[in-house]
């Protein structure tokens, strides 16, 4: 399966969301489009499938589950969308070595195979990968770094588990920063990968089909 890269134009940060142009496959800043998952805005991805809202308590209640199981696992993770939604915030550190793009091999990749669970299913589940970097370098460097990192992320995954087809990734350089680039800590803090774990559409229809 061919990775789309969609890398960003103008962003507004809120909450993780952000509104992006994008094209699909090559890395070009281009125009957005409308209904194909591949080639949506950042924002628009984050917040679909939307879920009933007779259906959102039970939801809300298996993506808590799943969610303290990562954080059980010594995982930094944040609940979205009023608990339907999570995210895992992994320093891109701990994945990468400084500038490069290939994943570290000394078991650094654990924390991605901890979220083996959310391909098990095809349609259960749709997970979205975002690097980000700091504000070091030039910025074409800088999504291009980031871009190349989301490649590595997407293959590490699809060379893992067979139904990645829900898998998205996004590379941001560094416009959507967590903390100040004029400090050491508050750059390292901005390197950083989120994987967000959403409710599919199968997930969500296995809920309508069951009794109350």
């Amino acid at each position: 399966m061919i990775l789309r890269i969609l890398s960003f134009l103008s962003l507004t940060v809120g909450c993780f969301l952000a509104a992006t142009a994008v094209t699909p496959v090559e890395i070009h800043h281009g125009a957005d489009a409308a209904t194909d998952p591949y080639e949506v805005s950042l924002e628009k991805n984050l917040a679909t499938p939307a879920v009933p809202d007779k259906l959102k308590a039970k939801v809300s209640d298996v993506m808590l589950e799943s969610a303290k199981k990562l954080a059980a696992g010594k995982l930094r993770v944040e609940r979205l969308r009023k608990g339907e939604a999570f995210v895992v915030v992994i320093p891109s550190d701990n994945l990468f070595l400084p500038n490069d793009t290939l994943l570290r091999t000394d078991g650094a990749t654990k924390p991605l195979e901890m979220l083996a669970p959310f391909f098990n299913r095809a349609g259960e589940y749709k997970v979205i990968i975002v690097v980000h970097s700091d504000d070091t370098g030039s910025e074409e460097y800088r999504f291009a770094l980031t871009d190349k990192r989301v490649m590595s992320l997407y293959d590490w995954f699809d060379n893992r588990f067979t139904n990645t087809g829900n898998l998205f990734g996004y590379g941001v350089g560094s416009d959507m920063p967590e903390a100040d680039n004029s400090t050491m800590a508050g750059r390292r803090k901005n390197r950083r990968v989120e994987i967000y774990v959403l409710p599919d559409t199968r997930l969500i229809e296995s809920f309508q089909k069951t009794k109350n």
